[in-house]
């Protein structure tokens, strides 16, 4: 199956610079569209988490966050030659995962954070994140309604 969807997210730490150059290269070999998540942390909220004098205040610091940092990914993008778009995405930290975890499902392969040497899960390397993708490795293409299961 040929790769033509990789999606990534970034938040701007130096964690997320390594993740988002893995991905453009990954989009680079794989001649493939790069989608990125450009990421900007709501505080948590629940009984556990500390207190915010101004939730709306705080969502649209937020909101403006993410949108200049899709802004400048997308010009990255553009520099590097790489097909794709770069996209707001406002969460949680305690939410991230399952929300990035729904968007993946519409990706060819997802680039996450990950390290040198084997993986636990056995998930194949690339540079400094890690690809999970079952449906490249078993030569389907996922969506909403196809099962999933971790290699």
């Amino acid at each position: 199956m040929r790769v033509e969807t990789i999606l990534t997210c970034f938040d701007g730490s130096s964690a997320g610079e390594e993740q988002l150059r893995s991905a453009i290269h990954a989009a680079h070999w794989f001649d493939a569209e790069l989608s990125v998540a450009s990421v900007a942390y709501l505080p948590d909220t629940g009984p556990e988490a500390a207190r915010v004098s101004d939730p709306e205040t705080s969502r649209r610091v937020a909101v403006r966050e993410a949108m200049d940092r899709a802004r400048m990914v997308f010009g990255r993008l553009e520099a590097e030659r790489v097909r794709g778009t770069a996209f707001p995405f406002v969460t949680t930290r305690k939410a991230m995962t399952g929300q990035f975890d729904c968007l993946s499902h519409f990706a060819d392969v997802t680039v996450r954070p990950g390290s040198f040497g084997p993986s636990e899960d056995g998930s194949p390397r690339f540079g400094d994140a890690c690809f999970i993708d079952p449906a490249v490795l078993q030569g389907r293409r996922r969506g909403p309604d196809a099962g999933s299961r971790r290699h």
